[in-house]
């Protein structure tokens, strides 16, 4: 019996490792969702783009944001259907989840949109929810906007680049988060300017919507914010809005931040990965969201820290930042998260307290770092993973399901998501 328990034991820790839940321990015995290609999380909502070019989301769908016909929260994922809502939606080849609504770019360069619409955020010249995907309209709202090759969804708006290298948003305007010298809601899409609001904002090679603000990469490894900077998260040295974009300043504020190779903006801060392997981060730090081993906010990027905080947090391939917390990806295929942990959101396995600096994200079973992380998305109070077995992994708050572990328990350590 000593024999086979040791066995046992054995296979589990091996399952651990290589980020499997084994059915031996404590199990959830659903079927995983597998064929993800990748995995997108919003306030209380997470979304998958599978390898048949469908889209799989779960958790809050108050506002219709799972995109089912439905408006009853799952926790555990649902097929978004198509337009009419006759079967599933198809062709898709790249998701965005946004509070309270989603979007998707099909392979023709158009894009759809379901969700809260309160403000225009689904970009179809209206102000009405929807619990189906609708068509994404051009300026005049007369045939869909084309020639799109990524979204970005933030609280209330929305954002795209285009194949000519502009950048097109739409939704609320309050801020100037929309980027087009006014402070006017657009239910259709509108031009993000140039920093002189003179031309078209150009070069553009990413864009990442906030909650009431965006950034923009350059093709130049240059980075350019606009909307709301109460704290800080335009880093251009301010804390003055501004509805035209802005060049992000250097790290400590000293000249213009560059080898910029991702960004990520949400709430109130944003972070940049660069080409080098390290992090920078700026805006709100009231909960050490920015991993610079202090709760000082900053309007300028500042140095991501290492665990140990001996030095720069170094390894990073890809940084997602959430509500209050922030993801990274990081070299060996781990993830490193930081900030507030009141639902276990940083993965740690611990609830409580906030880290100032990156902390490890465990595996199922607590007994090692998760591996085979291929891509990392935060959202409000909850993370999630892909894996290089195309399966995902969840963790944090879990009160609409958002998890997609057939419960509406947090959970401080990822969890596998279920098939319905």
């Amino acid at each position: 019996m000593t024999r086979i328990r040791s066995v046992l034991a054995l296979s589990i820790t091996l399952l651990a490792l290589l980020g499997v839940a084994p059915s031996t321990a404590g199990a959830q015995t659903e079927a995983a969702l597998s064929g993800a290609t990748v995995v997108d999380t919003g306030d209380n909502h997470s979304c998958a783009r599978l390898t048949s070019g469908q889209v799989r989301c779960w958790g809050d769908n108050a506002d219709g944001q799972l995109g089912n016909n439905t408006l009853v929260d799952s926790d555990a994922p649902v097929t978004v259907l198509n337009l009419a809502g006759g079967g599933a939606l198809t062709g898709v080849t790249g998701i965005t989840v946004g509070d309270d609504h989603t979007c998707a770019r099909l392979g023709n360069g158009q894009a759809r949109c379901w969700g809260d619409n309160d403000n225009g955020q689904l970009g179809n010249n209206s102000l009405v929810d929807t619990d189906l995907p609708v068509v994404v309209l051009n300026a005049a709202g007369t045939a869909p906007l084309t020639g799109i090759t990524a979204l970005s969804g933030g609280q209330d708006h929305t954002c795209g680049r285009l194949t000519s290298g502009q950048a097109r948003c739409w939704g609320n305007n309050d801020n100037g988060q929309l980027g087009n010298d006014t402070i006017v809601d657009a239910d259709t899409p509108v031009v993000v300017r140039s920093v002189t609001g003179g031309g078209a904002l150009v070069q553009v090679s990413s864009v990442s919507a906030g909650t009431d603000h965006t950034c923009a990469r350059l093709a130049s490894g240059q980075a350019r914010c606009w909307g709301d900077n109460d704290i800080g998260q335009l880093g251009d040295g301010t804390t003055t809005d501004r509805d035209v974009p802005r060049v992000v300043r250097g790290t400590n504020g000293v000249g213009t931040l560059t080898d910029v190779v991702g960004l990520s903006a949400t709430a109130e801060h944003t972070c940049a990965t660069l080409g080098a392997g390290q992090a920078r981060c700026w805006g709100d730090n009231d909960d050490g969201q920015l991993g610079i081993n202090s709760l000082d906010d900053s309007n300028v990027p500042r140095v991501v820290r290492n665990p140990g905080n001996t030095g720069a947090l170094t390894g990073v391939l890809r940084i997602e930042v959430g509500s209050n917390a922030t993801c990274t990806r990081v070299a060996g295929n781990q993830a490193r998260c930081w900030g507030d942990n009141d639902d276990g959101e940083i993965g740690s396995g611990n609830v409580g307290p906030r880290s100032e600096l990156p902390v490890v994200v465990r595996n199922l079973v607590d007994t090692a770092p998760l591996k085979n992380v291929t891509q990392i998305s935060a959202g409000d109070s909850h993370a999630c993973a892909r894996l290089a077995n195309a399966q995902i992994r969840c963790w944090g708050d879990n009160d609409s399901g958002q998890l997609g572990n057939n419960t509406l328990v947090d959970s401080a350590l990822p969890v596998v998501v279920n098939l319905s």
